[in-house]
């Protein structure tokens, strides 16, 4: 598989595996972790949407720049974030502060955004359209096999740290992530601050209405069964 696919792929697919690592170390124990700073069940779903809101406002501006400029820089700026929600939830861990857990929640939704659309686009970019699904079910193997493993030596760490030390893996998993990202071939002309500029002329979330109105009947019956289904996910991980 590996033999078959373009290196900047494979360069990709290793370099998220490692950041996945770094919250595997933590993120099974994640919804204790909020609870903890809760009175109820509503305010811990506050919490715990804010990453989701966020995420949601963030993918359509994230979509639009992904046609202008290169899928690289678009997952450098998400990997940019990713060292600040690491030291606000270690903060939020550490002095007890809710705020630092706001902010680290924000922080991540847009950063996911980022880190998800441009890895995305970067794949169909750059494989033959008879691999591609082959190409995402490698990135999902090789990423969660180490996000699994990071969960055990998770648990390990846990029977001598506090669980917000281990917050702080995210930020040399993506360190080493960054550096491995910048080996991978840029795939687009326009620059990052001209394109911001161009689509916030017309208007960010007029120019995504506008495209939703184009789908066919196929991508709309898509659109609702994903919307469906995330629907009963979120109720079932709460």
């Amino acid at each position: 598989m590996k033999r078959s696919m373009d290196r900047n792929v494979w360069l990709l697919c290793i370099s998220t595996a490692i950041r996945w690592a770094g919250y595997g170390l933590f993120e099974a124990f994640f919804p204790i972790f909020i609870f903890s700073f809760t009175n109820n069940y509503a305010e811990t779903g506050v919490l715990k949407s804010m990453y989701s809101f966020l995420f949601l406002l963030t993918l359509p501006l994230v979509g639009l720049i992904a046609d202008r400029v290169s899928a690289r820089t678009i997952i450098l700026v998400g990997l940019a974030l990713y060292p600040f929600v690491g030291l606000a939830y270690f903060m939020a861990g550490f002095t007890g502060i809710v705020l630092f857990l706001v902010v680290g929640r924000l922080l991540n939704g847009v950063g996911y955004a980022f880190d998800f659309v441009g890895r995305s686009t970067y794949f169909m970019r750059h494989t033959r359209k008879d691999h591609i699904s082959t190409i995402f079910g490698y990135f999902d193997t090789l990423a969660n096999i180490w996000w699994v493993t990071a969960v055990f030596v998770g648990l390990f760490l846990l029977s001598f740290l506090e669980l917000h030390w281990l917050f702080l893996g995210i930020i040399p998993t993506t360190i080493i992530t960054i550096l491995i990202v910048l080996r991978v071939k840029p795939d687009g002309k326009e620059k990052f601050r001209d394109s911001i500029k161009k689509i916030a002329s017309c208007g960010f979330y007029y120019a995504v209405w506008e495209e939703l109105k184009a789908w066919n009947s196929g991508l709309r019956l898509i659109g609702f069964v994903m919307l469906f289904f995330t629907f009963i996910s979120s109720i079932t991980e709460f």
